[in-house]
C-alpha cells in the first residue's frame, strides 16, 4: 500500500460508519444528495442499542459519523444490537488498517468469491476412473469409492500405483493427501511436500526436511547414497531395483512418449482434450494480448483468444462491445503482420457499396468537410461575392460537403489582411468609344496603400511555413528574390509579385493592383505610377529572417514584351530599335553575325535617349527612330539585366507564325486539287461526276467545284468579249490608219467597244465574288479537315474563344518574328 499522510488518514475517518465500520453513505447515496449522521447528537441513543459510549471519542482516531443504516437500527428502541465496527480505533501508522479498509472499500465491485472446504469434486470424479497415460495405468481399488474417499493417482516407475483404504482421516495436510493411521506422518510437526501418502513403517518418519524433488528417500534405495535425490520426483521402493541400479529411470523419458502419444493423427483422445484446456488457460494467463504462439518445426501457429458471444453485438452493453472490438483488432493484427490499416481497408472493399455507404451514413462518416480557408480560397479564385459563397455551401451541402462558417472564412481573411490596407477608386483612364474613338471615363482601381508592407508580410509568412529556398546557393544566402509581374486578362489588367525563394512561385502570386481598362502608357501612368516608384525603390530593402540574419532584397520584373516596352519607354516591338536589352536595329536582327556588338540599354542610357527624344526630336513620334525609339520616361527604375526576358510569349508568338503557314500552305493545295478536278477530272466526258465528288476524301470540295464552275461560266463570256474586243481593235486601228477616225462607223465602234470593256469588267468582279463566296476554308478542305485529328493524336489543344488560335493576345508579332 502506498504511503497515506494523515490528513488522508482523517478523511477516511470521515468516510466510514463508527458503528459498523463501512462507508457512511453509499454511492447512490451520495448522488442523491443525502449526509451522514453525526455521533455526538445520537450518544444516548448509540449507547443505549449499541452499547458503544462515544461520548469520549477522539477526533483524530474514531470516525466521527455514522450511516443511515445504523441510524434504522436507532428507532428500535426494544432491541440491542451488538456494533460491528472494531472495537479499538488505532491511531495512524505505517501499517493502520484503518487506510487499509477504506481503500478496500473504495475498490467496490462485486464481492470476491469465498472458497470453502471440501473435497475437490472434480478431482476426484476424475479420479474415480481408471487414467491411462500412454502405457502407463492407474487403478483404484473398489474399497476406496465404498469409502467415499478420492485421492489423485501418482504412477510410479513401475506403472501401477495400487491406492490402499484409508481409514479414518482426522485432518488432511497441506498437501491434499489424507493421513494414513499408524503412519510417520501423524507424528510429523509439518507433513512433507511431495502430496504422496505415507505408507506406515516407512522412512518418512525419521526424515525431518524431504530432498529438494519433494518426494521422501526410502530406506536403501539409491537415492540414500546420492548427495542429491534423485530428479524423477517418485519414490523408490525398498524392493525395487531402484535400490541396487546405479541409474534411475529419468522421467523425462515418459514426457518423450507422452509427446510422441499427442503427436499421433486422428481426434483429441479424452487425455488429451482434458490437458488441452488448463495448458491454453495457463498459456493465456502469461499472455498479456490474448495471443499464444506455439511453436513448431516451421512457423510458429499464433491462436487468437476469441471470447464466445451470448448476446449479439447490437443487445451487449458498451463495454462488452469494446472488448470484442479490442478481441477482433487484435486479431488483424495478428493476421495482417502489423499492417491492420491496409487490412481494414480491404476487409471495407468486400462489403457492398450499399452496405459501406449505409454503415457510414450511421456512424456520420459520409459527409465531406473541407479545412477551413479552403473554401476562402475557392471563392477568391472564382472571384464570388459572399452571397455567392454561401449559394455554393448551400449546394454543396447537399452533395454531404460542409465546410468552415462564414464568420470562420471572415476570420482567416482579416488575419490575412492584417497587414494588407487596399485603397478602392474610382480614376480616369482611357477606354475604347464607339467606331475607332477613344474615351476617358471613371473606371475602378484597387492597390495596397504600402506595397513594402505586403512584400515584407508575404515573406515572413513563407518563411514561417517553411517553404523559403535557396536552390543550394543557387541563390545567394543574403538574398530574397523578389519577381514584379504585369499581365492584361478579360477586362482588368493586374500587377503582383512573386517570392521566388520557394519551390512553386507561380502557385503563389500575389496581386497588388488592378484596374478595368487596358494597359496603355496613359492608363498605365495615372494607374500605376506610384506603385512602379515604389518597387524601384524596394531594390536592396532589408529583410530580417527569424533567425536573425538580415537578407537583401533583389526584384526582378516580368511580363509581356508589350508591357515591358511601356514599361521602359520603348515605342514597342514593331519599332527601328524593338530590342529591351541592347540597341541593336531590326535589319541587323536577320544577319547571323552583326558587324558590330551593339550597345547595352541601361537605366542611364534610356534617359538620356529620351532627353534627347524630347530636346532635339520635339517629342515627334515619327523621328523616334533617330532616339533609339525611347519616347516616354522608364517607369521602374530596375536595371533591365534584371528584366526577365518574355521567352514564353517569344516563343508561342513564333509557334503561331509557324501554324499559320502551315495552314496557308495547306489551303493553297486544297485550291489546286479543286482547281484541277474542275478544269481536268470533271471535263472528261468517260468520268462520273456524283462519283468523284462524292469520294469520302473528296466530298468536301463538292461546293468548292460548284462555286468554280459557275465562275468559269462567267470566264467563258470573258474569253468571248476578249475575242470581240480584239476584232473591234483591229478595226479602228484600220480606220485611224485610213484617215476615218471621225467616221460615224468608227464612232459606233468605239462606243460598243466601251460597252463590251464595262461588261468585261461587271463579269470578272462577279466571277471573283462566287469563287470567294465558295472559296475553300481550311475545315473544309480535304488536307486542311485533316489537321485537327493529327492535333488531338499529340495533344494539342485550340483555344476555341480565340479563333482557334492556341494562344490568347499574350504573344506579340514584331518584325523580327516575321524572319
Amino acid at each position: 500500500m502506498a504511503q497515506v499522510t494523515a490528513s488522508q488518514h482523517l478523511k477516511n475517518l470521515r468516510n466510514l460508519c463508527r458503528i459498523c465500520g463501512r462507508n457512511s453513505l453509499s454511492r447512490a447515496q451520495q448522488i442523491a444528495g443525502l449526509s451522514s449522521l453525526p455521533c455526538y447528537k445520537y450518544v444516548e441513543a448509540i449507547k443505549h442499542t449499541f452499547a458503544i459510549d462515544v461520548s469520549a471519542d477522539n477526533s483524530e482516531q474514531h470516525p466521527p459519523n455514522f450511516c443511515l443504516s445504523c441510524r434504522k437500527k436507532l428507532s428500535n428502541k426494544n432491541v440491542n444490537y451488538i456494533g460491528t465496527a472494531q472495537e479499538v480505533w488505532p491511531f495512524h501508522s505505517e501499517t493502520c488498517t484503518v487506510c487499509s479498509h477504506s481503500n478496500r472499500l473504495k475498490r467496490g465491485g462485486r464481492p470476491k468469491k469465498m472458497n470453502y472446504g471440501g473435497r475437490p469434486k472434480s478431482t476426484c470424479r476424475s479420479a474415480m476412473t481408471d487414467m491411462e497415460v500412454g502405457e502407463y495405468q492407474v487403478h483404484f481399488n473398489s474399497e476406496m469409492q465404498e469409502v467415499g474417499l478420492e485421492a489423485p493417482p501418482a504412477p510410479t516407475a513401475y506403472g501401477v500405483l495400487p491406492v490402499p483404504v484409508f481409514a479414518s482421516v482426522q485432518s488432511p495436510p497441506p498437501c491434499g493427501v489424507p493421513v494414513m493411521p499408524g503412519s510417520a506422518c501423524a507424528s510429523v510437526q509439518s507433513p512433507p511436500p511431495c502430496g504422496v501418502p505415507v505408507m506406515p513403517g516407512s522412512a518418512c518418519a525419521s526424515v525431518q526436511s524431504p530432498p529438494p524433488c519433494g518426494v521422501p528417500v526410502m530406506p536403501g534405495s539409491a537415492c540414500a547414497s546420492l548427495q542429491s535425490p534423485p530428479p524423477c520426483g517418485v519414490p523408490v521402493m525398498p524392493e525395487s531395483g531402484c535400490a541396487a541400479s546405479p541409474a534411475p529411470i529419468p522421467e523425462p523419458m515418459h514426457i518423450q512418449q507422452v509427446i510422441e502419444q499427442v503427436k499421433q493423427p486422428g481426434p483429441l483422445r479424452p487425455w488429451e482434450d482434458k490437458l488441452l484446456a488448463p495448458l491454453i488457460k495457463r498459456k493465456l494467463t502469461s499472455s498479456s494480448h490474448g495471443l499464444i504462439k506455439c511453436k513448431t518445426g516451421g512457423q510458429p501457429i499464433t491462436l487468437v483468444k476469441i471470447t464466445s458471444a451470448r448476446k449479439p453485438s447490437s443487445e451487449a452493453s458498451s463495454s462488452t462491445v469494446r472488448r470484442r472490438t479490442s478481441e477482433l483488432q487484435q486479431a488483424r493484427a495478428a493476421a495482417s503482420g502489423g499492417e491492420e490499416q491496409a487490412q481494414l481497408v480491404m476487409e471495407l472493399r468486400a462489403i457492398t457499396r450499399q452496405d459501406l455507404a449505409r454503415t457510414l451514413q450511421e456512424l456520420s462518416l459520409d459527409t465531406i468537410r473541407l479545412p477551413t480557408g479552403h473554401l476562402l480560397a475557392a471563392a477568391v479564385d472564382l472571384g464570388l461575392t459572399w452571397s455567392q459563397t454561401r449559394n455554393l455551401k448551400r449546394w454543396m451541402k447537399q452533395y454531404h460537403i460542409v465546410s468552415e462558417s462564414e464568420r470562420s472564412s471572415r476570420k482567416v481573411a482579416a488575419a490575412l489582411l492584417e497587414k494588407q490596407e487596399v485603397v478602392a477608386d474610382l480614376i480616369p483612364l482611357v477606354v475604347k468609344g464607339e467606331g475607332q474613338g477613344k474615351v476617358v471615363e471613371l473606371r475602378p482601381c484597387a492597390k495596397v496603400a504600402n506595397l513594402e508592407v505586403s512584400i515584407l508580410d508575404n515573406i515572413d509568412r513563407t518563411a514561417q511555413a517553411g517553404h523559403l529556398d535557396w536552390y543550394n546557393q543557387q541563390i545567394p544566402e543574403d538574398e530574397v528574390w523578389i519577381k514584379v509581374l504585369g499581365d492584361h486578362g478579360g477586362d482588368l489588367f493586374k500587377m503582383g509579385f512573386q517570392v521566388m525563394n520557394q519551390p512553386h512561385p507561380n502557385a503563389s502570386t500575389a496581386v497588388f493592383c488592378a484596374f478595368q481598362a487596358k494597359d496603355s502608357r496613359e492608363n498605365l501612368m495615372s494607374a500605376t505610377k506610384d506603385l512602379c516608384t515604389e518597387v524601384g525603390e524596394m531594390a536592396g530593402t532589408i529583410w530580417t529572417s527569424p533567425d536573425g540574419s538580415e537578407k537583401h532584397l533583389r526584384i526582378f520584373v516580368s511580363g509581356d514584351y508589350m508591357i515591358l516596352s511601356l514599361w521602359f519607354g520603348l515605342s514597342g516591338p514593331c519599332g527601328s530599335y524593338p530590342c529591351l536589352y541592347c540597341q541593336v536595329h531590326k535589319q541587323d536582327m536577320k544577319k547571323a553575325e552583326p558587324e558590330q556588338v551593339p550597345a547595352r540599354r541601361t537605366l542611364a542610357s534610356l534617359a538620356a535617349n529620351h532627353r534627347s527624344f524630347q530636346e532635339d526630336g520635339c517629342g515627334d513620334i515619327r523621328r523616334a527612330k533617330s532616339y533609339m525609339n525611347v519616347i516616354a520616361p522608364q517607369m521602374l527604375a530596375i536595371e533591365t539585366d534584371q528584366v526577365c526576358i518574355p521567352a514564353l510569349h517569344i516563343s508561342l508568338g513564333i509557334f503561331h507564325k509557324l501554324f499559320r503557314m502551315l495552314e496557308n500552305d495547306l489551303r493553297d493545295l486544297d485550291v489546286i486539287m479543286g482547281t484541277h478536278i474542275s478544269k481536268v477530272t470533271l471535263a472528261d466526258p468517260d468520268v462520273d461526276r456524283a462519283e468523284v465528288l462524292l469520294h469520302p476524301d473528296l466530298y468536301t470540295l463538292a461546293g468548292y467545284v460548284e462555286s468554280v464552275e459557275e465562275a468559269r461560266q462567267f470566264d467563258v463570256e470573258v474569253e468571248e468579249l476578249e475575242e470581240e474586243m480584239e476584232e473591234i481593235e483591229d478595226l479602228l486601228a484600220w480606220a485611224m490608219f485610213q484617215g476615218q477616225e471621225h467616221c460615224l462607223n468608227v464612232l459606233s465602234l468605239q462606243l460598243r467597244f466601251q460597252k463590251m470593256e464595262k461588261r468585261k469588267e461587271d463579269l470578272i468582279s462577279k466571277a471573283a465574288e462566287v469563287r470567294e463566296r465558295g472559296g475553300l476554308k481550311l475545315s473544309n478542305g480535304p488536307l486542311g479537315s485533316l489537321l485537327d485529328p493529327v492535333l488531338q493524336e499529340y495533344r494539342v489543344k485550340r483555344q476555341a474563344y480565340h479563333t482557334q488560335a492556341f494562344i490568347g493576345s499574350s504573344h506579340q508579332t514584331p518584325d523580327v518574328y516575321h524572319h
